[in-house]
């Protein structure tokens, strides 16, 4: 076969010179065929482009791809305009629906209005809401039987006119459309009745049995009603068993008094009172049950001018004084800012006070301190303990790697404001680091002027955390037959080593009440839900023990139910 029937194998490309000079005869060709084209036309023209003026297939081809839907403008010069006369009479067609002629309705007054009930304007009524079952005092706000707005009660002990973030969210949560808002069972929509039906079989089960087999889960309630209905339930059902965990709670002030005191105890702070005061890691002005009544009567004493009937500092002077000083991150040192200069005799001031803070992260307390320390948390202990050996305290030997100034400067403040000084335990510190400052403050005089104890305000006073390991160890060894968990979320919140959810998978029967379908109702057969705080009477305690009535502000929204009539059915 002869070589000139084979391809090449290597093609050669032409020189450079060759490709620049068939380019030019390309483009002077092309503008040749332009120059044609518009020869013979008068009048303005207008292209896009040298491509749409030269026309070629390849522009075409390419302004199809690029824009298919609109490619035929190009060539239609009336498509622009019939596209704008559709759009017009689309959109004077849709305004005939609007001639639609509605039926009529009649606006006919109240033969008997309500009590106090003017159209557009609001009523105010006195109720509380919760935080880990303690009671706050709040006045809502409410617009044609609605609630709208949260605001403190300044005639309730725990709130003196305040509020925190969480009962300013409360009408927020009432009107969530994520709320659960129907009764479920096995995953399917049920009626309270059948409820009720199925809730009394297994009481009269559970009566048989002395309660063996029935395990209630609660989270920490306060409520004077709830405790009477869970004391004549385990009356009659003796052997059944009541567990109360909170993920937030406040297990180690409770062992704390408890090792102090050798009891179950309450300690309340009367900070108006207090000059000095030192927090063990404790973000008291923000966190807890009391934090809007201590934060109002912290406040108080950092006031550099008494004020007067209309809320404003006499003198200029206090518009000049200057403030107090910044929070020192080092060791305490002289205390110019601690008090302001004399006030006219006729308007007092109250004495600045002075606020001492031991923390492992900054908090919101910390940030208002007049001297703050940054220590490890697993340090406060040995800090307390310092503390408490300079203040006199017999706790032994004590060695803490905070500076010395920090032991004993703040020691002698507060031995210098016996019976004036307060010593505040956080709750995420052991039981120890809570009975040494009992100890400290009993040291110092202040028990019964700036803290005091009462019996508890909690219902059930047992351990949080031991009793949901309890509970955990019943239903993995099949002691539970029904569990009963009123509010919380334990799958989600529990300790992940605890497996709450392979443990609860074990009961027969798993009854649910919350306001939301989560994780833990997914794994009940019956969730129920449960009413807000603004949609159901109930009574409950402040932190001091108030004992504080809360009144729904509108009926339940979605047909819920609180743990009150959940009792009412086993009772």
């Amino acid at each position: 076969m002869s070589t000139s029937q084979h391809t090449p194998l290597v093609q050669i490309a032409p020189s450079p010179a060759a490709a620049q000079a068939a380019a030019a005869a390309d483009s002077q060709a092309a503008l040749e065929a332009m120059r044609d084209r518009v020869a013979g036309q008068t009048g303005q023209r207008f292209w896009r482009s040298l491509e749409e003026l030269s026309g070629t297939s390849e522009f075409q081809r390419w302004a199809s791809n690029e824009f298919p839907d609109g490619a035929s403008t190009w060539s239609d010069p009336v498509g622009r305009r019939r596209m704008l006369q559709l759009l017009g009479a689309s959109l004077g067609l849709a305004g005939l629906t609007a001639c639609t002629k509605q039926p009529e309705e009649k606006i006919v007054p109240y033969v008997q209005a309500p009590e106090d009930f003017v159209p557009g304007k609001s009523l105010k009524y006195a109720s509380a809401v919760t935080l880990n079952g303690y009671a706050q005092g709040v006045l809502v706000e409410s617009h044609l039987g609605r609630p709208t707005k949260v605001e403190g009660n300044e005639l309730h002990p725990a709130s003196l006119g305040g509020t925190d973030i969480y009962a300013q969210a409360a009408p927020l949560v009432l009107y969530d459309p994520d709320r659960s808002q129907t009764l479920l069972r096995n995953g399917r929509i049920s009626t309270w009745p059948a409820f009720v039906t199925a809730m009394g079989l297994i009481r009269e089960e559970a009566l048989a049995n002395k309660g063996a087999g029935l395990s209630i889960l609660t989270e920490n309630t306060t409520s004077p009603t709830f405790a009477a209905q869970m004391k004549k339930l385990l009356a009659e059902m003796p052997q059944a068993k009541w567990h109360q965990f909170d993920s937030v709670g406040t297990d180690n002030a409770r062992a704390g008094a408890q090792l102090a005191f050798g009891q179950p105890a309450s300690v309340q702070y009367h900070l108006a009172a207090a000059d000095v005061i030192l927090s063990l890691d404790a973000d008291f002005l923000t966190h807890g049950p009391g934090a809007v009544r201590y934060s109002k009567d912290f406040g108080r004493r950092r006031k550099l001018w008494k004020e007067s009937a209309h809320g404003s500092a006499h003198g200029k002077a206090a518009e000049s004084h200057a403030a107090p000083a910044a929070a020192s991150h080092g060791a305490p040192g002289e205390h110019a800012a601690a008090a302001a200069p004399a006030a006219p005799a006729h308007d007092e001031a109250p004495k600045l006070n002075r606020l001492y803070v031991v923390e492992s992260c900054p908090t919101s307390t910390g940030s208002i301190a007049d001297h703050r320390l940054p220590l490890a948390s697993a340090e406060v202990e040995n800090y307390a303990r310092a503390l408490a050996a300079e203040l006199g305290v017999n706790v032994g030997a004590a060695s803490t790697k905070a500076p010395a100034d920090w032991v004993k400067k703040v020691a002698a403040d507060l031995k210098a404001h016996s019976g004036a000084s307060a010593v505040i335990a956080g709750d995420c510190q052991p039981p120890a680091v809570h009975a040494l400052a009992h100890a400290i403050n009993a040291a110092l005089g202040n028990v019964g002027k700036t803290v005091t104890y009462t019996e508890p305000v909690e219902i059930n006073t047992a351990n949080g955390f031991e009793s949901l390991q309890q509970l955990v160890a019943d239903m993995n060894a099949g002691k539970v037959k029904t569990l009963l968990i009123l509010g919380g979320n334990p799958v989600y919140a529990a300790p992940a080593d605890l497996d709450f959810a392979a443990a609860m998978k074990k009961v027969a029967t798993r009854v649910r009440l919350g306001l939301y379908d989560d994780e833990t109702s997914a794994l009940c057969q019956w969730h129920v839900p449960d009413t807000h705080a603004l949609e159901t009477w109930t009574d409950l305690r402040a932190f001091d023990g108030a004992i504080t009535i809360a009144q729904p502000l509108i009926a339940p929204i979605y047909g819920s139910h609180s743990a009150i009539e959940i009792l009412s059915v086993l009772l």
